[in-house]
């Protein structure tokens, strides 16, 4: 776990998992499902093993150069010089940016996955506050959760953080075993196992780029090194252990819908392909358990949650890293007494909560 403010092996792991599994799982999956068919396992295995060769070289990185905001320090560091300064600011505000937007898009469909599985807390929301829509309320107070578990401290945090991951590697995996064994999985989906997805032969590499967006968070824990105990084993023990979990998740959970949602089914209907895990319940052989429909929106909120928090801390220590090099305000550089970089996260989860009031703007820039 975390002694002294730092980070242990099952806590870096924990962390890593936090950050790969976010919604990327409940709705890129049925891409490259509808793509590849069976064979999208095999894409998702690749995406892993990419995301390995990428994540070793941040691991020695990180262990060279042990220090938070790794993203701004490796460049700068590994280049020295007025150009490593340069080509680090470039490379971590593109960072900044992009995770700033990549929290307020994930906070938005924490209310999209909760009223699916739970629509009376929309009705009831409606009532109470009629000129805001759930969606957006909820959104907000997603944003406050994560910012006051981190808030609360290095220790604590972690903790919860912890108890999050293991909950939603935990409803993952439920899902798949009702899937597996519950008696709707249909071996007989695998049939044509290079072919049966819309892009033939060649869908399980067609569909590699859609898998590497979801193992995206695996470097975080080398962008954290400073906050990591012995970083020198931990940083790169947890991106094998850590990576090797989101990779046996990300395939059990890709064997099951494949399984229990035919190829059929998707080709028909588009919007089906966004929300794989919900339709393999209402259109597909898992529809005898509609209460796992609850299941999974309790899984998606699990992973949004876990993502927040976790792109909220790295996003952070980027901050700090070229606050405290003069390009940003110093005191966005200053951390609390208990080590938290407490402004920094409050400012952070204002902007993300800007975004959250303007959808549309949020998923044009996603799309970019």
């Amino acid at each position: 776990m975390m002694k002294d403010g730092k980070m242990g092996l099952f806590s870096c792991v924990a962390l890593i998992i936090s950050a790969c599994v976010g919604s990327a799982i409940f709705s890129i999956s049925g891409m490259t499902v509808y793509m590849a068919g069976g064979s999208a396992i095999l894409s998702w295995v690749i995406a892993a093993l990419i995301f390995c060769a990428y994540g070793m070289l941040l691991a020695e990185l990180a262990v060279r150069y042990p220090d938070s905001g790794g993203i701004y320090v490796f460049p700068k560091r590994a280049f020295s010089g007025a150009g490593g300064s340069f080509l680090g600011l470039v490379s971590a505000w593109g960072y900044i940016v992009s995770n700033i937007i990549a929290v307020g898009f994930s906070a938005i469909y924490v209310g999209e996955y909760l009223c699916a599985g739970f629509p009376a807390v929309r009705t009831l929301l409606d009532a109470v506050i009629p000129n805001i829509s759930a969606d957006k309320i909820i959104s907000l107070i997603s944003l406050v959760v994560s910012a006051t578990v981190i808030l609360s401290g290095p220790k604590r945090s972690q903790l919860i953080q912890n108890i999050l991951s293991i909950l939603l590697a935990a409803t993952l995996l439920l899902y798949c075993g009702f899937a597996f064994f519950g008696g709707g999985f249909d071996a007989a989906n695998f049939g044509g196992f290079f072919t049966s997805g819309a892009d033939k032969g060649t869908g399980f590499i067609s569909a590699v780029p859609l898998a590497m967006v979801a193992y995206g968070g695996c470097v975080v824990v080398s962008f954290m090194a400073s906050e990591v105990r012995n970083p020198a084993g931990n940083v790169p023990a947890s991106l094998f252990l850590g990576l090797g979990a989101v990779a046996l998740i990300y395939a059990s959970v890709i064997a099951a819908i494949a399984g229990t949602l035919p190829m059929e089914v998707m080709k028909e209907n588009v919007s089906l392909r966004f929300i794989p895990l919900f339709a393999s319940i209402s259109d597909g052989t898992l529809s005898s358990y509609g209460w796992m429909a609850r299941l999974v929106s309790i899984c998606g909120v699990l992973a949004l949650l876990t993502t927040i928090t976790a792109l909220l801390r790295v996003n952070a220590r980027a901050v700090q890293a070229i606050s405290a090099e003069g390009y940003f305000p110093d005191f966005l550089a200053i951390e609390n007494n208990r080590g938290v970089l407490s402004l920094t996260i409050i400012i952070l989860s204002a902007v993300a909560a800007v975004l959250c009031l303007f959808p549309q703007w949020t998923v044009q820039m996603i799309s970019l």
